[in-house]
């Protein structure tokens, strides 16, 4: 998707525990999955919950270990 995109070149730019909390407001903060995933490795607090969410509603816990 190309909010995935636009996420990923803004990556390193935005505040992700703001970006995270905007999108669950909204409801869709499954969409951003592949972006979350993409800055995971920066440990912060608002992507892992976000992330252990939506692994929890599809049920996918071999990604949630």
């Amino acid at each position: 998707m190309l909010l995935n995109d636009l996420l990923k070149l803004l990556g390193q730019r935005i505040d992700l525990a703001k970006c995270v909390s905007v999108m669950k407001k909204t409801g869709y903060i499954a969409l951003i999955e592949p972006f979350l995933k993409s800055v995971q490795f920066q440990n912060v607090a608002a992507v892992n919950e976000a992330l252990n969410e939506i692994y929890l509603e599809k049920q996918d816990y071999t990604s949630l270990r």
